[in-house]
């Protein structure tokens, strides 16, 4: 069973990544620790491959705060309309790593 979840497991294969992505953390997520986002995030170091990486402070797996959804659901639309070049008005840029 471990070889199976290593073979499903996104950070087995960071490596063909090569398009832009976002994480979005809770950072008491018992169910996907940030530890694995940061794990994840280590293999795609040198990479060059447009990213960015949210973590929400009290926030579990699945968030649950207002404010949390209403950042969340403004950084998943700045990533679509940078990757297809549309311009929004009233949302903020999310700020991409390489």
């Amino acid at each position: 069973m471990p070889a199976r979840y290593a073979e499903r497991s996104p950070a087995t294969h960071a490596d063909r990544l090569r398009v832009p992505f976002l994480l979005l953390q809770g950072l008491d997520d018992v169910i996907c620790p940030p530890v694995q986002c940061e794990r994840f995030l280590a293999r795609l170091e040198g990479r060059r491959v447009p990213h960015a990486y949210l973590a929400f402070e009290g926030e579990g797996h699945g968030f649950r705060r207002a404010e949390t959804m209403v950042r969340a659901l403004e950084a998943e639309l700045s990533l679509y309309a940078q990757v297809f070049r549309l311009n929004p008005l009233g949302v903020p840029t999310l700020e991409l790593d390489r």
